[in-house]
């Protein structure tokens, strides 16, 4: 078993910090300021912070509407079928992909013609470059930081963690039994009530 303490050398929070917490996973992530997760209510703290406190448009070229964020829960598979996929909880915004990187826990946004990873962080989500609001610049995106040209290749950028070696996209397998002994818990929950 690992000590508290080494929780968070395996985890990648985004534009947050990994902290020790008490609970199921026994960490979550505080965002800095201008940066949020995926998060229902108080829980999921453990997510990564990649959605940013301000105004992304991403109806820019195509006149539609911007969906928002939103965690989509699916049905957990038959247990002899099932896989540890960290896409189901990535948040790649509308313009991007995620795509799990070779047989470990990690993956990359993969964004559409047209669309940039964030800070140019192949972790972070997609969005056009006139989708940037001018109050973006306050938490240092710029149109200027997301640019066509390929991002770094995946692994390649540095995502603060407090010294973490975790790879930028990668969710801890330390998180996942509990993460699923979690949901399998609330989807009974559900169907009880």
């Amino acid at each position: 078993m690992c000590s508290a303490d080494s929780i968070c050398s395996t985890v990648a929070c985004g534009q947050g910090n990994c902290t020790v917490a008490p609970g199921t996973l026994g960490y979550r992530c505080d965002c800095r300021p201008g940066w949020t997760q995926l998060h229902v209510g108080d829980s999921l703290r453990f997510l990564p912070c990649v959605i940013p406190n301000c105004s992304i448009d991403s109806s820019c070229f195509n006149g539609s509407p911007a969906p928002a964020p939103a965690l989509a829960l699916t049905p957990l598979p038959p247990p002899k079928n099932f896989s540890l996929d960290p896409c189901e909880l990535a948040y790649c915004g509308a313009g991007g992909t995620c795509r799990k990187n070779g047989s470990g826990m990690s993956y990359h946004c993969e964004c559409k013609e047209g669309y940039s990873n964030l800070l140019n962080m192949t972790a972070m989500p997609c969005f056009q470059n006139c989708s940037i609001g001018a109050d973006c610049a306050s938490i240092g995106i710029h149109p200027s930081s997301t640019s066509n040209s390929p991002p770094a290749p995946p692994g390649s950028e540095s995502i603060s963690n407090q010294g973490s070696t975790a790879a930028p996209g990668s969710i801890s397998q330390r998180i996942l039994l509990p993460l699923l002994l979690m949901v399998v818990v609330s989807l009974a929950v559900g169907y009880v009530m």
